[in-house]
């Protein structure tokens, strides 16, 4: 695997980029193996000269040892959530009827828990391992997009069982998602790309704004954490809603389904972006940022007051940056 991710990845120039690329890959693969088990035996027999009906009838049962070397010890890192294709493996592992995994509405978050250790407890011995929580949150979503809403004890479940705030946030987004009674938040605006020929499309955005005090939050609607910091950030959003010179501006890619960016911005409230990738990176090329969420803080002259690149901004260095920029 290690040869095929430097082959993969061979003509990716940026750090960045390259170890983001290389955790696609080799999630993908990990997922094929456990996805094409039959498949992938089989052609192995074949290149190794059986005949085809050998080649089937050698195929040994998938077992859980086939697991051993696909899920590793860094699966279960909180970081693992951030990597490109995790989402495929755990997608792929909740899919295995091999490991019979009970139905989460019935049993529980606990209870599924209790299984996923007895099946992978060699690999992961605590119970409150990342990994185990990464998949019951991949179950909850299952349930969250089969049931509509959840009720009110998944939610408190959620609630109580997650130690990592991040996915319970993610997860009741969602969920609310799925709400029919959810009120577009008070003066959200939302606008589609820019024409994907002008490629640098910050000086426009910051131009309609101009005289105020512009928070700049780059997000997507796959980064949990991005969506995790909306709950974080929103009394210091509301403490300012009503100021004429301050506005929370969010920006966006084609990277975020259209659907889903439009029901979250109905949510979050205040001015939306949607770019082209190509503008998006523009801007991340700009400031040197790769990773998920970034912010800008502009004050009202039309200066960059305060950055926050490839981290969370908590609510009181929001406060401050706000405080900061409208002083200047």
């Amino acid at each position: 695997m290690h040869t095929l991710l430097q082959k993969a990845s061979a003509d990716i120039k940026s750090a960045y980029f390259n170890a983001y690329s290389s955790a696609g890959i080799e999630h993908a693969h990990r997922s094929g193996l456990l996805a094409s088990y039959d498949d992938l035996v089989f052609r192995h027999n074949i290149e190794v000269g059986l005949d085809s009906a050998t080649a089937s009838q050698r195929i040994p049962a998938h077992s859980l040892t086939f697991y051993n070397g696909i899920i590793e010890g860094k699966h279960g890192d909180p970081s693992a959530l951030k990597a490109n294709g995790y989402a495929l493996l755990l997608a792929t592992i909740s899919q295995d009827t091999l490991l019979h995994l009970p139905a989460l509405a019935e049993v529980g978050p606990f209870a599924y828990r209790a299984k996923l250790h007895e099946l992978f407890g060699s690999i992961f011995k605590h119970e409150n391992n990342f990994f185990y929580q990464a998949m019951v949150g991949y179950a909850y979503m299952n349930l969250i997009s089969s049931k509509g809403k959840l009720s009110n004890q998944d939610m408190m479940n959620i609630l109580d069982f997650f130690e990592n705030k991040e996915l319970s946030a993610y997860l009741l987004y969602h969920n609310e998602l799925k709400n029919s009674k959810v009120n577009k938040a008070a003066g959200t605006s939302y606008y589609l790309p820019f024409e994907k020929t002008h490629v640098d499309v910050l000086p426009d955005i910051l131009s309609r704004h101009a005289g105020k005090v512009i928070v700049v939050d780059f997000w997507a609607t796959w980064c949990g954490a991005c969506i995790a910091n909306f709950e974080t950030t929103k009394a210091v959003k509301d403490a300012y809603s009503q100021a004429a010179d301050v506005i929370f501006v969010y920006i966006a890619d084609e990277s975020s389904i259209v659907q889903s960016w439009e029901n979250y911005a109905d949510i979050i409230g205040g001015i939306h972006y949607y770019l082209s990738k190509e503008q998006f990176k523009k801007i991340q090329d700009d400031f040197k940022f790769y990773a998920l969420p970034s912010y800008l803080i502009y004050n009202a002259k039309g200066d960059l007051s305060t950055t926050k690149l490839q981290a969370l901004i908590s609510k009181e260095e929001l406060n401050e940056a706000l405080e900061k920029a409208l002083k200047e």
